[in-house]
């Protein structure tokens, strides 16, 4: 899967926003694009995405308020 496709993804998933980085890594022996997404409102979002089918893994939810804590993940991986 491309980048290009990986970021649609992502942004679908995370309800848009401004894509702040785009890597692919791997995850636990399978290889996933991380995609980092700026929302409004200082929300971040993470989504880590299969790149053999475009399976989103994860996401992951950042408010940076000022106790700067991690407000939810939510892990998709059913394996």
């Amino acid at each position: 899967m491309s980048r290009s496709r990986a970021i649609a993804i992502a942004r679908k998933r995370a309800g848009g926003g401004r894509v702040d980085s785009v890597d692919r890594d791997d995850d636990d022996g399978r290889a996933v694009w991380k995609v980092k997404l700026a929302r409004a409102g200082g929300i971040e979002r993470e989504v880590s995405i299969r790149v053999s089918d475009g399976r989103v893994l994860k996401v992951e939810t950042d408010r940076d308020d000022q106790n700067d804590r991690d407000d939810g993940d939510d892990d998709r991986d059913g394996d």
